[in-house]
């Protein structure tokens, strides 16, 4: 079993989403729908999409922007499944990015196993505070510990089933298995990983 990570990286004074996760969802991921409800909202949260963005969002104003969005697209839905679909349109929209276009290729190229260990550089260029420990825990099966509970339950799971499917991933789960006041714990299995899931 190997386990790599980006323990070293410090917590720094402000968390900060950088511009391109925020341009990948609302000017790709969303196909530009963001309906003048949705807009006016935003506006008022501190991203305003009819302007050039920003290069980083203070975390809370991202978080703030995802609830906005899932309240106002999804709604109805059970917050989970909302933010789930969610966080898959951020990496597929993401990968229209300059940035996410480059990590797109290396996935493609790397597979799902090799991706899954990049994982902490990986969400080390979408915001300056992420640290991610990921463990291997058998064929097609990991654990992925982050050091965030951000109260956007289904939200990174959706993320990260994406980036599997688009490094080649057949049928990827997602889950958190643990959530702290300051963590969370996932699992990520899939393939060969599926048949020795439980339940």
């Amino acid at each position: 079993m190997s386990a790599v990570g980006t323990g070293g990286r410090k917590e720094p004074r402000e968390r900060l989403t950088y511009g391109s996760v925020v341009e990948g969802l609302l000017r790709h991921g969303l196909q530009g729908q963001v309906p003048p409800g949705l807009r006016a909202r935003l506006q008022r949260i501190g991203v305003d999409v009819e302007r050039p963005l920003l290069p980083a969002y203070p975390l809370p104003v991202w978080l703030h922007c995802l609830w906005a969005i899932i309240e106002e697209l999804y709604p109805g839905q059970p917050p989970e499944q909302a933010f789930r679909a969610l966080g898959a349109r951020t990496t597929e929209g993401y990968s229209h990015t300059l940035v996410g276009r480059a990590i797109g290729v290396l996935t493609r190229m790397l597979g799902p196993r090799r991706t899954v260990l990049r994982i902490p550089q990986l969400l080390a260029s979408t915001d300056n505070w992420s640290r991610v420990e990921v463990l291997e825990r058998g064929p097609c099966h990991f654990e992925l510990w982050h050091n965030a509970a951000l109260g956007t339950p289904g939200y990174l799971e959706g993320v990260l089933e994406a980036l599997l499917r688009e490094a080649g991933a057949k049928e990827p789960r997602a889950r958190a298995l643990e959530l702290g006041e300051a963590h969370t714990l996932y699992e990520l299995r899939w393939g060969d990983g599926l048949t020795r899931a439980p339940g």
